[in-house]
Formats: structure tokens, C-alpha cells, sequence
């Protein structure tokens, strides 16, 4: 027992290589407003954002057609509030705000296309510093 209590404990540290340091939200330039094409990873680190990616990217990525209950459904699971649906020639564009904002984002408009006024097409995702007023 004693010779226990006389024991360092063993700690795990992890040197960062110098060359390749790890990158960081904060580390990084953000534009005002950037389409999903100029997503960064280190994006994820923001909860919300890495919802969006989880929630929102498959249907994205795979044109995949939703109904307009299903978008909202993914919309509100992906930490976005205050959705304005806002009619165009092709669909719809879906400005919508985080629930929880960063620096980098604020407010996210979703870009659907819809050939029945039906069934929508996401066709990209813009995201905005600063809250359209």
C-alpha cells in the first residue's frame, strides 16, 4: 500500500509537430459569405455547424428530393431558427439563422429547386456572417 501511494501517475501528452500545426477556428479567414464548396473542417468545431453537416450535406451531396415538411424537419434538427421561405422562378431560398451564432456564421441560406412545388432539391448551402436585415 505504501509503496502505491509513492507512485507518479503516468500522463498522455501529445507534442504538436511545429511543421504541421493543427488547425483552428480561430486561426482561420472567413468571408463575409461562402457557398458549401469553401466549407472548412475546422468549421466543425462550432456544434451547430457540424449539425448542419450531419443533417443537411446527404441531401446536398446526393440531390436527393424532400418534401417541404421533411426540409424543415432537418432544419429545426440542425440547430436553425427562424426559417423564411422565399419564393423563386425555380423554388425556394431559405434564409434561416443559427440558434447558437459564431464569428464565422450567423445566418445560413438554403438555394432548393422544385419542378412540382412539391417536392425540393437542395442545391446549395450559403453561409453569412451577418444577418440579412
Amino acid at each position: 500500500m505504501n509503496k502505491f501511494s509513492q507512485t507518479k501517475p503516468e500522463t498522455l501528452t501529445k507534442k504538436c509537430d511545429e511543421s504541421d500545426p493543427m488547425p483552428s477556428l480561430n486561426t482561420k479567414t472567413y468571408l463575409k459569405r461562402f457557398s458549401h464548396e469553401m466549407y472548412s473542417k475546422e468549421l466543425d468545431e462550432v456544434p451547430n455547424l457540424y449539425l448542419i453537416r450531419r443533417y443537411l450535406w446527404k441531401y446536398l451531396n446526393e440531390d436527393i428530393n424532400l418534401s417541404i415538411e421533411k426540409l424543415r424537419d432537418l432544419i429545426l434538427r440542425a440547430g436553425l431558427i427562424s426559417e423564411v421561405f422565399e419564393k423563386t422562378k425555380n423554388g425556394y431560398n431559405i434564409h434561416t439563422a443559427l440558434e447558437n451564432p459564431c464569428f464565422a456564421v450567423k445566418s445560413i441560406v438554403i438555394h432548393t429547386q422544385s419542378q412540382d412545388n412539391k417536392l425540393l432539391k437542395i442545391t446549395s448551402l450559403v453561409f453569412c456572417s451577418e444577418n440579412k436585415k
